[in-house]
């Protein structure tokens, strides 16, 4: 087991790194009195596919002396340093309360989140099941007069109920916080006025909660409600708020569900099938591709160059402005379905592959992409085709899609089934990571949102669109159940303008091959 210990800054948070080369990154956040110890028994299985990081929430552990009050700024600010570009978060308690935080202000690096043992509006509400606003009061008095005491009827609590009462005690016992700080008295009281229920609604991508039979601190009702408002639940039986000392760890297996959900495709020859199918009626639901297509568009250089390429040129909308700035323009597409469509006398339409281009080297001063190059497969194999078909000082302009878009649509999903309902994207550091020999010039990231009225009309676009095509899904066919569940799940995105939004991250480059 490796493990690197590592402090940003001395105003940031000490942390423990388990690196995995290549791998998404799982951040581990425990619970109020307690420390990263409380992990110790997953690191193992988590190391086998992911990147692993524990930390120490202000206040404890490593991070006793961490000055913090707590504020959503000031965790936010602490936080973020521990997030890469593909990372889930799993959170115990009062860590499922910065997870969430986390995934609401940080859509474009977490993937996904799961919370064992965590309620998003800790005290008692109305309608809302917690723990009664007296007793936390009380609590709160109790560890400002009597630390010790408290801590140990706290330890008592978190073992309470479970099946291995004697065998969970003890173990809490070493692991729980010895002595008291503001930070921890700070986090009490995070707890006290946290209320995460309408950002929850909000978060739009998978979201799991796990919760223990017999907890005293987190009613098990609360996994009730959360599941009439479509998140995935689970009561894990005969246990209490201890979850990640169990030796059955179910969200083990729901982590790697949600790692595959964001599988990419692999059948090329069925995506250009699904692509061929969708000719006729792509045009017709391309709203998102022609608001994209017009603005890369306008990134094209001035004057009038030899030849250009079209990769992934579709029905070919962008052809005829593209011709507007070359002698000859070849119009390549995977899909003959998509190139029987094209208009004639607008370029030479050539099948082929965008990581396997037939076209000599050097034989191209420009290659125009819209939408196009999220279905590679291999971002290295891409840039070195268009590496060696563009001539020395020759231009790749491109937008392509963010994985975390359709956000929404992956989350609604997640709800109902864990198959893979959207296809996987590459993250923008993936890219860029292949284009060494190459000299960026622009990179903008913009969030487009296409609204619809009802869900299914977002999913017959996909279809119109062919884009409907993913390598993975749910073991069984979608039912109408299914889809029910799905629209119910969706609403929570509804907009105050009565509109369905599906977003998407679009990222438009322009990079230039090197001279020498």
């Amino acid at each position: 087991m490796t493990e690197l210990a590592k402090r940003i800054a001395p105003s940031h948070l000490s942390f423990k790194r388990y690196p995995k080369f290549n791998a998404p990154r799982v951040l581990l956040l425990h619970g109020w009195g307690f420390d990263q110890r409380i992990w110790e028994n997953v690191l193992t299985p988590l190391q086998k596919h992911v990147e692993v990081v524990t930390v120490c929430l202000p206040g404890f552990g490593d991070n006793m002396d961490v000055d913090c009050d707590y504020s959503d700024e000031q965790l936010i600010a602490l936080f973020k340093p521990l997030l890469a570009p593909q990372t889930f978060v799993i959170g115990w308690s009062l860590g499922g309360n910065l997870a969430m935080l986390l995934a609401r202000h940080f859509p474009a690096q977490i993937r996904g989140i799961i919370c064992l043992a965590t309620n998003p509006c800790f005290v008692e509400q109305a309608q809302w099941p917690g723990m009664a606003a007296m007793t936390l009061e009380q609590f709160i008095n109790g560890f400002e007069n009597q630390p010790a005491k408290t801590i140990k009827q706290f330890v008592g609590l978190n073992a309470m109920g479970d099946k291995n009462q004697r065998l969970r005690l003890a173990r809490c016992r070493e692991l729980a916080a010895s002595q008291n700080n503001p930070a921890m008295q700070a986090g009490l009281n995070y707890l006290k006025r946290i209320d995460q229920r309408q950002d929850l609604m909000q978060l739009a991508l998978p979201v799991s909660f796990y919760f223990a039979e017999e907890d005293v601190l987190v009613p098990v009702k609360v996994a009730q409600e959360l599941a009439e408002l479509g998140f995935r639940t689970d009561v894990i039986e005969a246990t209490g708020h201890a979850l990640p000392m169990e030796e059955q760890q179910p969200w083990l297996t729901c982590l790697d569900n949600m790692l595959m959900s964001y599988g990419k495709p692999t059948d090329k020859q069925a995506i250009a099938k699904a692509f061929g199918s969708a000719a006729k009626t792509y045009d017709s639901a391309a709203s998102l591709q022609v608001k994209v297509a017009d603005k890369l568009l306008s990134l094209l250089p001035k004057g009038r160059q030899q030849t250009f390429v079209d990769l992934g040129c579709g029905t070919g909308y962008c052809l005829t402005k593209l011709k507007e700035h070359c002698d000859n323009l070849i119009a390549l597409d995977l899909s003959l379905g998509m190139l029987q469509n094209l208009k004639q006398g607008l370029g030479l339409p050539v099948v082929g592959d965008a990581e396997n281009i037939p076209l000599a080297d050097q034989s191209v001063d420009l290659v125009f992409s819209s939408l196009a190059i999220q279905w590679c497969q291999n971002p290295a194999l891409l840039f070195k085709e268009i590496h060696r078909i563009l001539k020395p000082g020759g231009r790749f302009i491109f937008s392509t899609l963010g994985p975390e878009s359709l956000g929404e649509l992956r989350a609604a999903w997640w709800g109902v089934d864990s198959g893979v309902h959207v296809n996987g994207l590459a993250t923008w550091q993936q890219l860029s990571e292949q284009i060494t020999a190459f000299s960026l010039e622009l990179h903008l990231n913009n969030n487009e949102v296409i609204a619809y009225g009802d869900v299914i009309d977002l999913m017959r676009d996909l279809k119109h669109l062919g884009a409907n095509r993913v390598d993975q899904r749910a073991g069984s066919l979608t039912t109408k159940t299914d889809l029910k569940r799905l629209k119910t799940n969706y609403e929570r995105f509804r907009g105050s303008d009565g509109t369905l939004p599906a977003s998407y991250s679009v990222h438009y480059a322009v990079i230039q091959k090197l001279s020498s």
